[in-house]
């Protein structure tokens, strides 16, 4: 999943480019896009968050099936470590 945001280059154009899931979860987070709906953009940052962390992983032993449960968890945790530090 690729999350886009408008984000204005210095040539005064504006572009579609992709967001990473750490800048996602720190938009969620920002006070001005704290709305009734911040609770729902929270979870939708943090599982883009987490997918991506848990893909790393996976990539990082070249794919190799079985540990899927096991990096989705270490995600997790490094997830509250980063949310924590906040």
């Amino acid at each position: 999943m690729v999350v886009t945001a408008k984000r204005k280059q210095t040539t005064s154009t504006v572009e579609d480019q992709p967001v990473s899931a750490k800048e996602n979860v720190e938009m969620a987070d920002a006070p001005e896009n704290q709305t009734e709906e911040s609770e729902d953009q929270s979870e939708v940052a943090r599982k883009a968050w987490l997918e991506e962390a848990a893909y790393y992983k996976a990539e990082a032993r070249d794919f190799e099936p079985g540990h899927e449960q096991e990096d989705w968890l270490v995600a997790e945790k490094e997830y509250q470590k980063v949310k924590q530090k906040k």
